[in-house]
């Protein structure tokens, strides 16, 4: 099986500078192939190469329980430069031939390049910008602990890092690592906290989490890449030599981990739940060599991020010594610490990031304040791997301001570099600065199959002005899911109560027949009388949409286990300026809803009625939405034409069937609909 590599990230050192500045418009680029591996530089354009063993003699820190012992140099900014197996203390396993190396904290933002006046900048290394690194910099100036605890089985280090492409200047910014040992295992949390001057939002950078180099028996780099993740699929090999080709590769894993083990098989393996954005490879040759040697491999986790000024960002990973079969075993264990697809914006940005847009900055409080740099402005998701079945829907809550009526969500899936145009959903917003809760059915379209990798809003119409707009929540996930989620629109929160309130006064009957919808439903009094024998319960809120009904199922619905539903809604819809298109959709992604836990639930849907106040307007829309939902076919769903019996013979509304208000049924109109409704109701009351 060869893995598909994301050639956008994949770059000699000459294109790095132009990789980045590409880099927001490409949206899908995910990592930047960032080396350290300093003899594979051009030496005319870098700083002498000085190593820890040419400065300062190492001042090590160590912890170990009965499988690994982990040590870290105090004189490096507790950078790990230790780790091997209890069983031969002599096999470590980390490379830190320069600075740049062993396992440590590497964080990358704007300017590039970064430099301020009065400092000395390696033009080597001009195309990494702003780049605080936990042992030193190129020049052989070290990071300063400030602070750290050693418990035998745990380590804590507080730290100032180094700039890594500037002489002698400390970034501005303390990074805190937490190590933990749990068997073969190390744990690691680690944490920024910035306190830069410079209060600019650049654009979002792949950071490195963490960079980890191991030596040169460690050559053979495993992983899995396919599109059926945690079955126990064949592995991987990536071939990518730094010294030949130019660059590391860069891949999606999608099980969230990659080793680099010798040729028996072990060595190193890295796994990092918060994404499956990996780069790698190996430089020099594979053999016999050690930790001062220049032979080195190389993993990182990547995840694209906005880094503010005054962020505080932390991310965990883990480290597993053993066998490839080892490691595998282990990061199945965990799966159950992979992270969810609801992404509350409530503190931070859960790994979302923009292109051509900016945020309020940090800190996030309750929700993102999205401001647009142009009409090609986008949000896009955190790289992760999830089976499209498993995703079918997106919900997300979100507030709109300006002229903005529609967006598009999109997705890629694996083996692709970008957004293909086929692979997209739009839906309509309503643009009253308001939040409100929009669903997608993914699933509808042919095109959502496979691996899904990452998502992208694309929230800015290219024929309207720009808007800034609000992003509280984004959930992916089942229609059981969604049906479950608590409404955001209080609206109609006074009617909902109510119901709920009545029913525990008086709960309502099981396997009846609930009529459910908008104000034609609540203004059906006389359903009891006009469906003698048939036990029925009305739950009717005036002025509700499609949307709105299908938010508050799980309240006044699926708790009723009803024996069938009447439908009655779409109106309010098209009234509210939805399209056909957009009133179909909400009605199929309520039927989802339904039958994601009803199941053999029959739906029935009372076509739309000819309202005379809206005939002029919207007959052409009204008399479309029945067609269309007229095909739409199912084990469980029926359709019943109500309009053609409300028209007269020129095939205009009769208003004998109408209140005075020319909008609801009167009781003719009702006697009517209960005449056509009564054929379909399930026997057996």
């Amino acid at each position: 099986m060869n893995c598909n590599f994301l050639q956008a990230g994949v770059r000699t050192r000459h294109e790095h500078k132009k990789v980045f500045l590409t880099f927001m418009a490409a949206a899908s680029f995910l990592l930047l192939p960032v080396t350290r591996a300093r003899a594979g530089y051009d030496a005319a354009n870098s700083s002498p190469d000085l190593s820890p063993q040419t400065s300062e003699f190492p001042r090590m820190s160590f912890i170990q329980d009965n499988d690994i012992r982990l040590g870290v140099d105090l004189n490096l900014g507790g950078a790990i430069t230790y780790l091997a197996p209890i069983t031969n203390l002599a096999l470590n396993v980390i490379n830190s031939h320069d600075w740049g190396r062993e396992i440590q904290l590497s964080y990358y933002s704007g300017p590039v390049p970064y430099h301020p006046p009065g400092t000395t900048l390696a033009k080597g290394w001009e195309h990494l910008g702003w780049n605080p690194i936990q042992a030193g910099d190129d020049f052989g100036f070290t990071s300063r602990v400030l602070q750290y605890t050693n418990t035998g089985r745990t380590l804590y280090i507080r730290l100032v890092p180094m700039q890594w492409p500037l002489k002698n200047v400390p970034g501005k910014c303390e990074c805190e690592v937490w190590l933990k040992l749990d068997g073969p295992v190390l744990q690691a949390r680690c944490r920024l906290t910035n306190e830069r001057g410079d209060h600019a939002q650049y654009p979002a950078r792949p950071q490195e989490l963490p960079a980890v180099y191991v030596n040169g028996p460690y050559w053979r780099l495993l992983t899995y890449c396919g599109d059926k993740p945690f079955t126990t699929g064949a592995l991987s090999q990536i071939f990518a030599r730094l010294d030949v080709d130019g660059h590391w590769a860069s891949w999606t894993a999608t099980e969230n981990w990659a080793a680099l083990v010798n040729d028996s098989g072990w060595g190193v393996g890295v796994w990092n739940p918060g994404t499956a954005a990996f780069s790698g490879g190996f430089y020099g040759l594979h053999g016999a060599s050690g930790a001062r040697d220049d032979p080195t491999g190389y993993i990182a986790p990547n995840r694209t991020e906005v880094l503010d000024h005054n962020v505080v960002y932390d991310y965990r990973y883990d480290v597993i010594l053993g066998t490839v079969k080892q490691i595998r075993a282990y990061v199945y264990s965990q799966t159950a610490r992979l992270p969810s697809l609801a992404f509350d914006f409530e503190r931070d940005r859960q790994g979302w990031y923009y292109a051509n847009a900016t945020d309020g900055g940090w800190p996030i409080t309750g929700a993102l304040e999205i401001h647009p740099g142009n009409l090609r402005a986008q949000v896009l998701s955190p790289i992760f791997a999830r089976r499209a079945e498993a995703i079918p829907w997106l919900s997300l809550e979100a507030a709109f301001t300006s002229d903005q009526t529609n967006a598009t969500v999109s997705w890629r899936s694996l083996a692709q570099n970008g957004f293909p145009a086929a692979q997209a959903q739009s839906f309509r917003v309503v643009p009253d600065g308001r939040f409100h809760r929009y669903t997608v059915n993914l699933a509808a379209s042919p095109t959502y199959r496979g691996l899904i990798i990452q998502m992208r809003l694309d929230v800015f119409s290219a024929t309207n002005p720009p808007c800034d707009f609000r992003l509280k929540s984004v959930t992916l996930g089942s229609a059981a899911l969604f049906a479950q989620m608590p409404p955001q629109n209080g609206k109609f929160e006074p009617a909902i109560r109510a119901f709920e309130k009545y029913d525990k006064i008086q709960p309502p009957p099981q396997d009846a027949v609930l009529f459910y919808g908008s104000s034609a439903i609540r203004k059906w009094t006389t359903l009891a009388r006009d469906f003698p024998g048939v036990t029925v319960i009305d739950r009717g809120f005036g002025g509700a949409r499609i949307a709105d009904c299908t938010t508050y199922a799980s309240r006044i619905v699926i708790p009723y286990h009803p024996r069938m539903i009447v439908f009655y809604d779409g109106e309010n819809d098209l009234a509210a300026g939805e399209s056909v298109d957009n009133v179909v959709a909400d009605y199929t992604h309520f039927v989802a809803a339904i039958h994601a836990q009803l199941p053999q639930t029959p739906v029935l849907f009372i076509s739309l009625k000819p309202s005379p106040i809206r005939w002029n307007r919207w007959k052409n829309e009204i008399m479309e939405v029945n067609r269309r939902i007229a095909l739409i076919k199912g084990p469980e769903l029926e359709y019943v034409d109500v309009f053609s019996h409300m028209v007269d013979a020129n095939g205009n509304p009769r208003a004998d069937l109408f209140l005075p208000d020319r909008l609801h049924p009167n009781q003719k109109g009702y006697a009517v609909w209960a005449s056509l409704i009564r054929p379909y109701l399930p026997t057996g009351f």
